[in-house]
């Protein structure tokens, strides 16, 4: 199985494609953001990116399961928190 070179580059590609697609269905909307593509903040991709890196950091330490419940926990508090400061709706 061949390894991919940029990983980075397609989680970050396909995180923003999903957050694309619950921004064009109106399941969600960003608040005030410098820097938007089809109504999705630049730091967003970015934000998934490391996210994923925790998951992956953590999974190799603990295990999968570990890592899952992590990134799960990490992901429920930045949901809350983007929530609550408004920085989506």
């Amino acid at each position: 199985m061949r390894k991919l070179r940029r990983p980075g580059a397609v989680m970050g590609l396909l995180a923003f494609c999903l957050e694309a697609t619950g921004v064009a269905s109106g399941a969600y909307v960003y608040g005030d953001f410098p820097i938007k593509i089809l109504g999705v903040p630049l730091c967003i991709p970015v934000m998934w990116i490391l996210v994923m890196i925790l998951a992956y950091v953590v999974s190799e330490r603990y295990g999968p399961t570990i890592g899952v419940l992590a990134t799960c926990s990490v992901d429920l508090v930045l949901e809350l928190l983007a929530y609550y400061t408004g920085i989506w709706t």
